[in-house]
């Protein structure tokens, strides 16, 4: 009688951790469209205020992830125990930061690259004043501690906690964490899946590290924040304003 019984704990909680991913991923696109939603009410008072509309932008991306790694925690109630299990302990390993590191420097290549496709000066990289340090800052920090929380700590814990093997713990919650940005598709189903599907992958890669370094989040959060706070800004930039930054 026993075996049914575990049996049927595991598909419990394999359903739970499915279920718990499929909530924080489209949590996050919804909070992010009803931001988007009231900041563009405000945009509205600056019609031709394109350093506005864009802080504002990114307050909306920013501020819905915020909004649901705030329900997150009332829900999971975290301590200093709870954030260590899931990857707020040490450094990782040295193996874990070669792989996060070089697939933040691939993105960053293909970033620039992009901004030379948009027209978009490589030079303004480097232009750390105003609105290029707040936006910086803002993104970076938010994907490296609310999605490195959610994706890497906390979800492909549950995942292991639930029975799955290695392999499933990268590929399900990198998975999620690509469905968490959904909200790019209003700028077009073409700029949508070119976002969402290297993301989804980068999210992947990001878990590899994360198993690599004893599942420790501290180098996918370097990673992500160095990722998020270079070339990302800018690309949002052209997009939310279609003009160049300066």
């Amino acid at each position: 009688m026993l075996e049914p019984t575990r049996r049927t704990a595991t598909q419990v909680r394999k359903s739970t951790a499915w279920f718990e991913g499929l909530i924080l991923g489209l949590s996050i696109p919804s909070a992010i469209v009803l931001l988007q939603f009231a900041v563009r009410q405000l945009g509205a008072l600056w019609p031709e205020g394109a350093i506005q509309r864009y802080c504002l932008a990114v307050a909306a991306i920013c501020g819905g992830e915020w909004l649901v790694m705030a329900g997150f925690f009332w829900w999971w109630k975290p301590n200093r125990e709870r954030m260590a299990k899931i990857g707020f302990k040490g450094a990782g390993t040295v193996s874990a930061w070669i792989v996060a590191l070089g697939i933040t420097l691939l993105s960053v290549l293909n970033g620039v690259s992009l901004m030379r496709r948009f027209g978009i000066p490589v030079a303004d990289l480097w232009m750390l004043r105003g609105y290029h340090v707040y936006a910086a800052l803002l993104m970076g920090g938010t994907a490296a501690f609310c999605e490195e929380t959610i994706f890497r700590g906390f979800l492909m814990t549950e995942f292991a906690k639930s029975g799955y093997g290695k392999a499933s713990q990268v590929v399900i919650p990198g998975m999620f964490f690509g469905l968490a940005h959904l909200a790019i598709l209003e700028q077009g189903i073409a700029v949508g899946l070119g976002t969402i599907i290297p993301t989804t992958v980068m999210g992947m890669i990001w878990g590899i590290a994360f198993l690599l370094g004893r599942r420790s989040v501290v180098p996918t959060a370097v990673s992500h924040f160095l990722n998020d706070a270079s070339v990302v800004p800018w690309i949002l930039f052209f997009s939310v304003t279609h003009a160049k930054p300066h």
